[in-house]
């Protein structure tokens, strides 16, 4: 069995337990270079940091095999408390959002408004006297639209009751998503998160988050076939579960390989005939086909009738006028937004916004938005190697960050104007988000704002946490390559809250 020094040593090259307490230890009474400023270090006693290096050590030593990990802790003022591997580049996951919120905090305008530029719009376009009109539903990057019965605010059915209102038959429905650059899924990204609730196709038009949610009920006896209920999608399916005595679920889902409207779906695996009715979340591959499907059903609620059907795809586009315009949505304020997305780590509202970013400065891409960011990252003093990005949610594999780069970008966003409301987008810890499990019943509870991370061997966490002086302290930090997938966030969790203790 591996001990704990071993595991220490795999990660800190030929490092031995008293240099790892010099790596660790804060600079005492000397001057620190940060930057081209020069700063000095708060004195503290040999003795108290010491011990501390001993427990932060001792706490390392208990990571998973194989991990290799990054820190930087700093005080708000720019001197650094803590570090470890500072500028190793590490893959950040969701710890990109951060990266994307603040460039919108940075590069957006008129956040805490009405967000009158992403509402989705409706048309209807004549035809022939011969030929009922179309509809063409055009999204605008809006990512809250919703298809909800009990919708009061930013609803689809307010654009089905536009239509409605001026005709009873229509030609067809078309989607027009072409406020962005066509790219569903971005680079880096694995392929086995594609179709899950959380890695759906990103779009210019997203209505209901861009997820499935399919019902599976056992069946009344043991060893037949589940019972599926599933919403009207172009998403074919193939319920194959079986009903198995007890409460246990093992429901699996797995998708064809194929993109686009001719993709199918199989649910699998098993449902305890006990168990009452399970709710799947799945992930959309084709925005347009879900949002032609959406509308279609909308529509025939209101008793529209739609001769040729809802498949956009088999229809040349229709070029849209001004004065056809029949209603435009105004979603609530896109600050709004940025908080569920860091608080619940939204992938697909995520990548919206990173396009929306771009939009404002003419390349509503991926592409576009990433030049954005990397122009805060570049007020931050971030290196570019420092900071290497290909997505705008922490999905894709191939981001690189440092530590040392996310602590200076959150020491950017800490002294602006807009500083407070970027912080209140944070998960806090023991209260809400992706942390309101975690320091729980500890001095954090509510007083750590942070954004998580997880990927396949990538835990991070990085953000801001009050220490028992009052003091308020910037950090980041990172763990990668652990053996098996293995969980490193209670050993990171421990060490921000030593430090925060002792500072």
């Amino acid at each position: 069995m591996t001990t704990g020094r071993h595991r220490l040593s795999r990660w800190v090259a030929a490092a031995t337990i008293s240099g790892l307490f010099a790596t660790l230890a804060p600079v005492t009474a000397t001057a620190q270079q940060q930057g081209n400023s020069t700063t000095k270090a708060s004195t503290v006693d040999d003795n108290d940091v010491t011990t501390l290096g001993q427990r932060v050590a001792n706490k390392l030593s208990e990571l998973p095999p194989a991990t290799r990990i990054g820190m930087v802790i700093a005080r708000d003022d720019g001197v650094d408390v803590f570090t470890l591997n500072p500028n190793m580049r590490f893959v950040p996951a969701s710890n990109t959002k951060i990266v994307t919120t603040i460039a919108a905090f940075a590069r957006l305008p008129d956040l805490d408004q009405p967000d009158r530029d992403g509402g989705a719009e409706i048309y209807l376009v004549p035809q022939t006297k011969h030929q009922p009109p179309i509809v063409v539903l055009r999204g605008r990057g809006d990512a809250r639209l919703s298809s909800a019965a009990d919708c009061t605010n930013n609803c689809l059915g307010a654009l089905a009751d536009a239509v409605a209102a001026k005709t009873r038959t229509v030609s067809d429905i078309q989607i027009d998503d072409s406020s962005f650059a066509t790219e569903p899924f971005s680079a880096g990204m694995s392929w086995n998160n594609a179709g899950a609730w959380y890695g759906t196709a990103t779009s210019a038009i997203v209505i209901d988050d861009n997820e499935l949610r399919w019902t599976v009920t056992p069946a009344t006896q043991t060893g037949m076939v589940a019972a599926l209920s599933a919403p009207r999608t172009m998403l074919p399916v193939t319920m194959t579960a079986i009903t198995v005595p007890g409460k246990a679920n093992d429901l699996t889902y797995r998708w064809n390989g194929r993109f686009g409207a001719d993709a199918a779906a199989t649910i699998g695996g098993t449902i305890g005939i006990e168990t009452g009715p399970v709710i799947m979340r799945i992930g959309v591959l084709d925005a347009k086909a879900h949002a032609a499907a959406l509308l279609r059903s909308a529509l025939e609620q209101r008793g529209v009738s739609i001769r040729q059907g809802a498949n956009a795809a088999t229809v040349a586009p229709v070029v849209v006028q001004p004065n056809q315009l029949l209603a435009k949505l105004t979603p609530p304020p896109l600050i709004d937004d940025l908080r569920r997305i860091n608080k619940e780590s939204q992938n697909l509202h995520a990548e919206m916004l990173l396009r929306r970013i771009g939009a404002q400065h003419g390349d509503a891409s991926v592409a576009g938005g990433l030049r954005v960011a990397q122009s805060v990252l570049d007020d931050a003093g971030v290196k570019p190697v420092a900071a290497e990005l290909f997505d705008g949610s922490g999905m894709s594999s191939y981001n690189r960050l440092s530590p040392r780069g996310m602590v200076q970008l959150l020491t950017l966003a800490n002294r602006q104007q807009w500083g407070s409301a970027f912080r209140d987008t944070l998960p806090i810890g023991g209260i809400d988000g992706t942390l309101r499990q975690r320091f729980v019943g500890t001095p954090l509870a509510g007083n750590i704002r942070a954004k998580t991370g997880t990927l396949y061997a990538a835990n991070a966490l990085a953000g801001y946490v009050t220490a028992a002086s009052g003091q308020r302290l910037i950090f980041a930090i990172y763990a990668n390559d652990m053996a098996g997938d293995a969980d490193a966030t209670p050993v990171m969790d421990a060490i921000i809250a030593m430090v925060a203790a002792a500072h």
